[in-house]
């Protein structure tokens, strides 16, 4: 839950299923089908749609996928982006393990077929290039499992026809969000939290888990000396969904309570429930057992028309009210409680008035939305039917591909063919800086074919180490002819203990052709060659390959030549490259060693910038929570800024043992904070809310191969507040920059 723009409480989008866009997952069972992954571009534009595809012989194929329900008796809607293929008849199904419903949709028409199974809606949108987005939904499902079923049906299969799907998505709701992706855990929208009453946008809300203990948190009725009327007015959702709590004219308690809860001795708790004034304005909150209360009492006092704490009662008890649209409230009672023996319930209580004094009948006010949560302060509120519900923490993270790719290239001595150490050399030599390499400069090799040999022995040879296990691998060397007919260039890649596992290829530096096409032998598999044009007769010759389990492979480069050599004639050649993966990348020049290169759309390794105006509203919050974190996956490589427990903003930098560390002080919880890091080796600062902090210049920088906004590498540490700005420079800005991007 957060606040919306308009002052009311909005449930985020959350997608029920796992593996939303990967149909071959075990997460979904196919049934009379089988899929075919990453078949076509999918609505988002990337090539990530699976293919459906009916047995031979079967009516129907289908994929399914079981969910535990969250709220039972609620609404549930499933939606499927699909477009046709061969076929065109898809459908939709929802079962509570009880009764089953379905739709029907017309992939070519795009409208509903026919009429949905009684109890089910259905709707279908066009969203561009002949998808589709289907939609099913059924007013109220019983039971805690959900069996959901992407279908299509044909008359007549032969195992081949098919039709495309992307993006399933369940939700507990009545009508359709916009599409979460889900891989393997089921994920929600961003929450942009607004103030309650202006509507003023408060930023990116990011929280801690937590439970709701209470059940029918927005249908109490455990009442003592008061009566209810069920909705009665307008809750702050928005839906007529809040009741009035009416004393009666008996002397004592008239309060509504909650069902008995377990809960665990010395351990903090948070009462919270939306209230408002209507005939009586005051109101007890109050939670303990029977030897609770022996204890000491904890309880706190409100005024509902002032919107103020009046008194609180108890060892250690805290107490809040904040202000929400059309004058409602949200009240909010903290104590810690007392481990007794043998005891084990607490119940939360809300009085009307006073705890104890005679009512006259008619009096009330009204209530909504009640949460017990572990916890020294409250979070956004989670409601709850029949039983209790948690809200996961929130995550926002960058990490693989999306955050950056390290590329390495695994050959040595990559424009030097003449280095005798790292090339050996059959039936050849090399002259070196014989011509201009694609890059501008003198060094371009030529490789020449001795004096009398035929050329199909003549090559220089490296021999690479590798792990025990197939891999893919993308050999590359630059091309280009030479003295007349000398502009063929073949690659061989082999297992160094046996040339019967071997993959190769033959390019033309004349024509720009691959002259033998590629091709694997052994335990070598999957082999593929392409030749790209560069400037002034320049090829880049590849050859793609996956080999077995060998420990070291041999790459070989011949110089082919149409007679024997004649000690003189030869092939140019330059920046040859090997990488795992089964694409050619930019070239990366290599000497004596390795080179490994990162590579980011955004982050730089060497230096940056970044920046974070955020609000964290528990002041009684003692972790220190995160507002960003680039790290390695460890706590001990990472780059981070966050607030501490005793409210003060920080910075740090880690490179296996503490780089840099600013802890200014003097900052209040609930105020805009902004902060700023700037990195760079030995050169780092930071600055908040227009500090000037010292400069570290004895500081190391780590390699990062992640993000995280809100929490720390570890998934702990949430922020527990609103991000409301978070900027990177791949740049470090210059200190009296940094002092004045933060200043108040």
């Amino acid at each position: 839950m957060y606040v919306g723009s308009d002052g009311l409480i909005k449930t985020a989008v959350t997608n029920l299923l796992t593996y939303s866009e990967q149909f071959d997952n075990a997460a979904w069972t196919k049934t009379n089908s089988t899929v075919t992954t990453n078949a076509i571009t999918a609505p988002n534009g990337t090539l990530t749609a699976d293919k459906l595809i009916t047995n031979n012989a079967a009516s129907s194929g289908r994929a399914s996928v079981s969910v535990t329900a969250a709220v039972t008796g609620s609404p549930a809607t499933l939606s499927c982006f699909a477009k046709q293929g061969e076929t065109s008849v898809f459908g939709l199904f929802i079962s509570d393990g009880v009764t089953g419903r379905s739709a029907d949709f017309d992939l070519i028409t795009g409208t509903v077929s026919g009429t949905p199974t009684a109890g089910m809606t259905a709707s279908i949108e066009a969203v561009g290039d002949g998808w589709y987005r289907c939609v099913a939904t059924v007013a109220s499902i019983t039971g805690t499992t959900r069996s959901l079923r992407v279908i299509q049906t044909v008359v007549a299969n032969d195992g081949i026809k098919g039709l495309y799907i992307w993006g399933a998505q369940f939700e507990e709701t009545s009508t359709v969000g916009e599409y979460i992706p889900a891989t393997s855990t089921i994920n929600s929208a961003p929450r942009f939290d607004h103030n309650p009453t202006t509507g003023e946008s408060l930023g990116l809300l990011v929280e801690e888990a937590r439970t709701n203990l209470i059940i029918t948190s927005e249908a109490l009725a455990n009442i003592t000396g008061a009566s209810i009327l069920n909705n009665t007015t307008t809750a702050p959702d928005g839906l007529v969904t809040a009741d009035t709590l009416i004393e009666d004219t008996s002397t004592g308690g008239h309060s509504v309570n909650t069902a008995s809860i377990t809960w665990v001795g010395n351990t903090t708790y948070t009462f919270s429930i939306f209230l408002k004034a209507n005939t009586r304005n005051q109101v007890n909150l109050a939670f303990g057992s029977s030897t609770f209360w022996v204890n000491g009492q904890r309880n706190a006092v409100f005024d509902l028309s002032a919107g103020t704490v009046i008194a609180t009662a108890g060892s250690s008890v805290t107490a809040s009210i904040e202000p929400f649209l059309n004058s409602w409230y949200r009240c909010r009672i903290t104590a810690t409680t007392v481990a007794v023996p043998g005891s084990s319930a607490v119940q939360t209580q809300l009085y009307v008035g006073a705890t104890s004094y005679t009512g006259n009948g008619t009096s009330g006010l009204f209530f909504w939305g009640a949460q017990l949560e572990a916890g020294a302060f409250p979070t956004s509120y989670i409601p709850t039917t029949t039983a209790t519900a948690t809200r996961a923490a929130d995550v926002a993270s960058i990490t693989g591909s999306n955050f950056g790719v390290t590329r390495t290239n695994l050959i040595l001595q990559s424009e030097d063919f003449s280095d005798s150490i790292t090339w050996a050399r059959t039936n050849s030599s090399v002259t070196t800086n014989a011509a201009t390499a694609p890059d501008g400069t003198t060094t371009a090799d030529k490789l020449i074919v001795n004096n009398g040999i035929t050329s199909s022995s003549a090559r220089i040879t490296q021999t690479i180490v590798k792990a025990a296990s197939a891999t893919t691998y993308t050999h590359t060397v630059f091309a280009k002819t030479g003295e007349s007919g000398t502009g063929t260039l073949q690659i061989i890649f082999t297992d160094t203990a046996t040339t019967s596992n071997s993959a190769t290829s033959s390019f033309s530096a004349v024509s720009g052709t691959i002259t033998v096409a590629a091709s694997a032998q052994g335990t070598f598999t999957n082999a593929s060659s392409t030749i790209t044009e560069f400037a002034n007769g320049w090829y880049r010759c590849s050859l793609t390959v996956t080999t077995g389990t060998e420990t070291s492979i041999q790459s070989r480069i011949y110089s082919r030549l149409p007679t024997t050599g004649n000690g003189t004639s030869g092939l140019l050649i330059w920046g040859a490259q090997l990488e795992t993966g089964s694409t050619a990348t930019a070239y990366i020049p290599t000497t004596t060693a390795a080179v490994s290169v990162f590579e980011s759309s955004f982050y730089n390794q060497a230096e940056g910038t970044v920046f974070g105006q955020f609000l964290r509203t528990a002041s009684t919050n003692t972790q220190q929570g995160r507002v960003f974190s680039f790290s390695d996956g460890s706590n001990t490589n990472a780059l981070e800024i966050y607030q501490t427990g005793a409210s003060n903003p920080s910075a740090q930098i880690t490179a296996t043992t503490a780089q840099a560390l600013w802890t200014p002080s003097g900052f209040t919880v609930g105020a805009s904070i902004k902060e700023v890091l700037g990195y760079q080796l030995n050169n780092s600062n930071a600055s908040f809310n227009g500090s000037a902090e010292t400069l570290d210049t004895a500081c190391n920088i780590p390699t990062v191969t992640q993000a995280r906004i809100g929490d720390r590498q570890d998934g702990v540490r949430n922020l527990n507040g609103t991000i409301q700005r978070l900027t990177y420079w791949p740049v470090r800005l210059a200190n009296p920059t940094l002092v004045s991007i933060t200043a108040p």
